[in-house]
C-alpha cells in the first residue's frame, strides 16, 4: 500500500494490485490480474471513505455502547443442551461433557 497525497485528501492510502495479490496468496486464493485491479480500486475507495470517517470531530460526542437500553437479551427459557444429533444417532456420537 502506498500513501498518495491529493488536494482534496491529505494522505489517502492506495492499495496496489501487488498488495491484493499478496493478500490473495496469504488467503490461498487465486486472483486474476483483472480481479487484482478491481479489488485494488475497491479497497482504495473503501479506505478513502474510512479516512473521511476518522476525520470527523467526535471529541464532544458521548460514547454510546448500546442504544436500546436492553440489559438481558436472552429468553428465560434459553436452553444450554446441545441438540445437534437426532435421538437415534446420539448413541453413535462421541462422549463429551456437554453431550450428557
Amino acid at each position: 500500500m502506498k500513501k498518495q497525497s491529493s488536494a482534496s485528501e491529505p494522505s489517502a492510502v492506495q492499495v496496489t494490485p501487488a498488495t491484493v495479490a499478496h493478500i490473495g496468496q496469504l488467503a490461498n486464493l487465486e486472483i486474476s490480474n483483472q480481479e487484482q485491479q478491481q479489488f485494488a480500486q475497491a479497497f482504495t475507495e473503501t479506505l478513502a471513505e474510512v479516512q473521511k470517517i476518522f476525520a470527523v470531530d467526535v471529541s464532544e460526542v458521548e460514547p454510546t455502547h448500546h442504544v436500546t437500553g436492553l440489559v438481558n437479551v436472552w429468553r428465560e427459557t434459553w436452553s444450554t443442551k446441545i441438540r445437534c444429533f437426532p435421538k437415534s444417532k446420539r448413541s453413535q456420537a462421541p462422549s463429551t461433557p456437554l453431550a450428557k
